[in-house]
């Protein structure tokens, strides 16, 4: 018998597979990576170094972590609009996050990576989630996010 055609019960989930969720999707893409998240939302301007992922905000819980490349977790920004262009300059220079996601829509962080898919054809995802989803994602030790809002959670 062709393994290939045996029948698989699919109520049953492996162990091994993720959970996935559906968040609204702000910036559309495809990102995955190792989650860093945080429950203190963070100002891009004069918190985050564009020229190496850093965390530079010193009061921030995550200060001295890099996000190039992971899936930042976090409840919103805070402050400035110039944060757009922060994380816009990350995108450009390949030191942001693989993708964000959000317990609310953020303008300010969403618009640095709308610019960037506009004008550079650079994506960075964002999806925001609601609460009880937002959680799990906070808990999560990989994340991998496609263009239709799927969030797909590893623990």
């Amino acid at each position: 018998m062709d393994n290939n055609n045996e029948l698989k019960d699919e109520s049953v989930e492996p162990l091994n597979q993720s959970k996935h969720i559906t968040g609204n999707v702000i910036v559309a893409g495809k990102g995955e990576g190792e989650v860093i998240a945080t429950d203190v939302p963070l100002s891009f301007w004069g918190g985050y170094n564009s020229e190496t992922g850093d965390i530079i905000d010193h009061h921030h819980p995550l200060y001295g972590e890099n996000l190039t490349g992971k899936v930042f977790v976090l409840p919103g920004g805070r402050g400035s609009c110039t944060g757009s262009m922060v994380l816009l300059q990350a995108i450009y220079s390949n030191n942001s996050p693989g993708a964000i996601i959000l317990k609310q829509i953020d303008e300010i962080i969403s618009l640095g990576a709308i610019v960037a898919d506009e004008i550079f054809k650079m994506k960075l995802p964002i999806i925001a989630l609601n609460e009880p989803d937002f959680a799990l994602a906070q808990k999560a030790s990989y994340i991998k996010v496609n263009e239709y809002g799927k969030v797909f959670i590893n623990h």
